[in-house]
């Protein structure tokens, strides 16, 4: 998808309102091996906001607990399609933000371009792939949001 067609799906949802998205990306591997060609494609329920408007960070804020939010070093730049928010990354990549549920997404893993089990990509990853994050609680507790941006390039589908 390109960041038209994303704002075009999400142009006349509510603020607040969950949906899927789904994405297929490279796998982060070691370098070190001889590996097929592995991509992590993963569906995450998505809530169309702001990261600043989810209630643990905009009430932390409120109190003072902690500062507004920044936009991360590596983006040049903010713009709206249809009223959809982007991020422009320094190096011209461009990105959706995304707050994301609590919800478990689903994942699959693909070596060169057939679905496998994890067990038979696993030892190629590396720790980050197979990284636990935090539950969604803990996240809350440090005045935080789960939050995604994603590479607009990587995404396949919104529903």
């Amino acid at each position: 998808m390109n960041a038209e067609a994303i704002a075009q799906n999400l142009a006349n949802r509510k603020q607040g309102q969950f949906f899927s998205i789904t994405v297929k990306r490279p796998a982060k591997t070691r370098k070190s091996m001889q590996c097929p060609d592995i991509q992590k494609q993963s569906t995450y329920q998505g809530i169309l906001c702001d990261y600043a408007s989810r209630k643990p960070v905009r009430e932390a804020v409120e109190q003072g607990e902690r500062e507004a939010p920044k936009l991360p070093t590596h983006i040049a730049d903010v713009f709206h399609i249809q009223g959809v928010k982007f991020w422009r990354g320094k190096d011209g990549q461009v990105y959706f933000p995304m707050p994301i549920s609590g919800n478990k997404p689903k994942v699959k893993w693909l070596a060169n371009g057939t679905e496998v089990p994890y067990d038979e990509v696993k030892s190629y990853l590396l720790a980050c792939e197979t990284y636990k994050k935090p539950e969604k609680s803990a996240i809350e507790d440090n005045n935080q949001a789960q939050f995604n941006a994603i590479k607009v390039e990587n995404i396949l589908e919104i529903k």
